[in-house]
């Protein structure tokens, strides 16, 4: 094991803390972090047992504890459960379905070509996944507009691949974004099963086709790929860096200041570049133990409104103060949670932010209570989809509307 010196030399000399496969390595402890489970290099083998077999007629894939079929030189198992034979079957499929309808006999050229396009469509999709998967940096500096922007990327992706394939740009982007909405709507209610990924990206791939009037089973093939390389692919490696900034996440702090400020300073890596402009100045922080409320805690910011009719417009004040109730100290996990949704809110605030968005709504609907409704829901929409793309996957507004519309 590593200790002193020689540990910080190992270090120093790793440009990034992965290895030879893109996997992390705890250097203290000397064991790979590969997603799905830990692998020992000393022993060559996994701390715990695969759970499936990928393929029953290689007999290599019956140890349960080896990597990669005991040959890490040819195959790389990025996500913790490799799924190769995946997209030779799409390919196969999807040879078949173009030679049926163009009336032409299946050859081993064409299903070549097939299998070339079918694995560099699943290694975009997976890397698009990559790129913008829960809790990266990429995920925390688009906040709200990350989900957008990576189906605008798959759209794009999707429609390049139908062009090579001979089909047309708008049909392909159409079968790989609606695939993109099916795999994550698979994985939200449907959980973490394969055939249901599968099944949701081949619908929603096909459906999406027809929309843009072509092939409904080129783009169920196309579906398909996007929703089992990009969601479910990546459902192991969604880090929550909420929790993982906590030495005991779901141990109770007191209810007072000192582990606010103990929290804070935990999690204060996580803000974002406008959250760490705005964190200074004229902003007091409160814990009301005693109210009996649903929420685990409030900014109170004051906003003023200028004109009238078309020349309004609204801005908030400088000042803010942050409640913290009792349901902030569940746990040190979800305070540290409650401090970045409130920071992120007082970003909003004195950034300009919460300024358009107030200004748009009291010109729509005047200075009246539903103005000021939509204004909370729609701040409140932004602060939880930033945790949530910090990996916290409960943080979306559906969960907690409750407290914002029905009151």
């Amino acid at each position: 094991m590593l200790t002193g010196e020689e540990l910080e030399r190992a270090k120093a000399q790793m440009f990034l803390d992965r290895g030879y496969t893109s996997h992390e390595h705890f250097w203290e402890v000397e064991i790979i972090h590969m997603n799905g489970r830990l692998y020992d290099p000393i022993l060559r083998r996994f701390l715990n047992a695969d759970e499936n077999i990928q393929d029953p007629h290689n007999t290599q894939n019956y140890n349960k504890y080896d990597y990669m079929f005991n040959n890490p030189l040819m195959y790389n198992d990025p996500s913790g459960e490799f799924i190769w034979w995946l997209p030779a079957a799409i390919a196969v499929f999807s040879h078949a379905i173009q030679s049926y309808y163009m009336n032409q006999p299946m050859s081993f050229e064409g299903l070549m070509e097939a299998m070339a396009v079918s694995y560099i469509s699943a290694g975009m999709s997976y890397g698009i996944g990559e790129v913008f998967k829960a809790g990266g940096e990429v995920a925390k500096a688009l906040g709200e507009y990350a989900v957008l922007v990576k189906r605008l990327v798959h759209g794009i992706s999707g429609g390049i691949q139908s062009v090579v394939q001979g089909g047309s740009f708008g049909s392909g982007a159409i079968s790989a974004i609606l695939g993109d909405i099916g795999g994550e709507a698979s994985l939200k209610y449907l959980g973490e099963n394969l055939g249901a990924s599968m099944l949701t990206g081949f619908v929603m791939g096909g459906i999406g086709s027809e929309l843009a009037g072509g092939n409904f089973w080129v783009g169920a093939v196309t579906g398909t790929g996007v929703s089992v390389f990009n969601h479910y692919a990546h459902k192991q490696q969604i880090k929550d860096v909420i929790r993982e900034a906590f030495d005991d996440p779901d141990g109770v702090p007191e209810a007072n200041m000192d582990s606010v400020n103990e929290a804070k300073m935990k999690v204060k890596k996580l803000f974002n570049k406008e959250m760490l402009k705005y964190q200074e100045g004229n902003i007091t922080e409160k814990i009301d133990l005693v109210s009996d409320t649903n929420m685990a805690a409030e900014i109170k910011n004051n906003v003023t409104i200028y004109g009238e009719g078309k020349s309004m417009y609204a801005k908030y004040g400088q000042n803010a103060t942050i409640i913290y109730f009792k349901g902030a100290f569940s746990s040190w996990y979800f305070l540290g949670a409650t401090i970045l949704h409130e920071y992120y809110h007082l970003a909003d605030y004195r950034s300009g932010i919460g300024n358009g968005i107030a200004t748009e709504n009291y010109k729509k609907f005047g200075n009246t209570m539903i103005a000021a409704r939509k204004i909370r829901i729609q701040l409140e929409k932004r602060a939880f989809n930033y945790i949530k793309n910090l990996g916290a996957i409960w943080s979306d507004y559906s969960n907690f509307k409750h407290l914002y519309e029905n009151n």
